[in-house]
């Protein structure tokens, strides 16, 4: 909780942990800890759309820009989206 609060990523503290970035949110949602938000900048839309068109998987992209599959799905369905 710690570590999240200070700024890490649920992806980053997953990895230190050795577990699913998932068990790490639920782990912050039973303590009632707000998540963060994250989202892709103008330049990690295009490279995610980019990516995407050369038949990389979402949960690939995502990995690379430390978002969820689910979020490189829903803001890359156009590059200027």
């Amino acid at each position: 909780m710690n570590g999240y609060l200070s700024g890490q990523s649920v992806y980053e503290l997953a990895g230190e942990f050795g577990i699913e970035r998932r068990t790490v949110s639920a782990h912050l949602h039973r303590r009632g800890v707000p998540m963060r938000r994250r989202s892709l900048s103008l330049a990690q839309k295009e490279e995610a759309f980019a990516l995407r068109d050369r038949g990389w998987s979402l949960a690939r992209i995502g990995a690379q820009s430390d978002v969820s599959a689910g979020t490189v799905r829903s803001r890359s369905a156009s590059p200027a989206r």
